[in-house]
């Protein structure tokens, strides 16, 4: 089964193994007042002919997500917190608003839930870490149960064939459409995509003039995703938002996760407080706003926009008691080509 990839390498460089390039929104997708009623038109007739769930098939009751999903409060308080990185693109005061609305709408009308966004103050990422030093130091120091492994080593071919051994056939193939046609065995499989794997995380920690490295060379922790869900434990926070770039290779992480060099969009810690969500939302805006080593093919306008429906699939994905976002900035793209764009405002009483 054919997925579509958000992400291209940056100029002259080769598709991230995209069987289907993302194609510019702005014909789907247009800022002009006039396109706004059938937008919402489209996106109305989209939601009251599908079931919720983002895969349009029935819930397996089964699991109890049915029962979980009527369990929830329809009307929610949650408190957002803005982490940004200072040397790399973020979203403006303008954007984030943007991605504030567009979340909110589709809580509402794609998941029935009317959302309150309690506004944190915007903290600047190194003072972020500073406040949670000591948390932040025994998770790098947490070797023994950490799931990261080096791309590079011995162990981390046999992470890699473990996550071949979950993975079908036909993901595979079409995530890595430039293998050679001839690929066979695990083994060999395993080795190829080890050497992708490790080529795209290094990537990262690249300058590609006149953008800086994604991954701080000072502070690789600020992008560790194990890093992340400690701090997220300790912030009192439902969603932390920010602009760094959360990556790393992690056991256990999915086909499409590996084909991204381990390029995470979003990540949810278990909350250590009593709260609505029982979790904290850590979600990355960057795979929408950076320019290298990959970028979008998306008008800035429509970036905030992505941002905000990417991030409903994360609640959406919860409420459902679904396992991971599997490839979310693909399903984000599908769903506004779906409902031929998004709420670009709130929904006028």
């Amino acid at each position: 089964m054919s997925r579509p990839s958000a992400l291209r390498l940056h100029r002259h460089a080769r598709l991230w193994a995209a069987p289907v390039v993302l194609l510019a929104l702005a014909s789907q997708c247009s800022c002009g007042r006039d396109s706004h009623d059938s937008a919402n038109q489209a996106f109305e007739d989209y939601f009251g002919k599908r079931k919720l769930n983002v895969e349009d098939r029935k819930p397996d009751k089964s699991d109890g997500s049915s029962k979980t999903a009527k369990q929830e409060p329809t009307r929610l308080k949650l408190r957002l917190v803005y982490v940004v990185d200072e040397r790399l693109p973020r979203l403006d005061r303008e954007a984030y608003a943007l991605f504030q609305r567009t979340l909110s709408n589709w809580l509402e009308r794609g998941s029935k839930r009317v959302v309150e966004f309690e506004p944190g103050a915007v903290q600047n990422i190194r003072s972020f870490f500073s406040k949670h030093e000591e948390t932040a130091k025994k998770a790098q120091e947490n070797e023994e149960d950490s799931s990261r492994f080096d791309p590079d080593s011995e162990e981390g071919l046999a992470a890699v064939k473990a996550i071949l051994a979950e993975a079908h056939e036909d993901d595979i193939r079409a995530l890595y459409a430039g293998a050679p046609e001839d690929l066979r065995g695990l083994d060999n499989w395993a080795k190829y995509i080890q050497s992708d794997l490790s080529a795209k995380y290094k990537a990262f920690a690249k300058e590609f003039t006149p953008h800086p490295a994604l991954q701080d060379p000072e502070h690789p922790e600020y992008s560790r995703p194990d890093v992340w869900r400690a701090l997220a434990q300790e912030e009192k926070a439902d969603v932390i938002v920010t602009n760094a770039l959360i990556a790393g290779p992690e056991r256990g992480m999915d086909i499409d996760r590996t084909n991204r060099g381990s390029l995470l969009v979003g990540l949810w810690s278990p909350a250590k407080k009593d709260t609505d969500l029982g979790a904290t939302l850590v979600f990355s805006v960057q795979p929408m706003l950076c320019q290298a080593p990959f970028t979008l093919d998306l008008p800035a306008m429509e970036r905030p926009v992505l941002a905000g429906v990417c991030a409903w699939l994360f609640f959406q994905s919860r409420w459902e008691g679904s396992a991971a976002v599997v490839n979310p900035l693909g399903k984000a793209v599908n769903l506004l080509r779906k409902t031929g764009g998004q709420e670009r405002a709130p929904e006028k009483k």
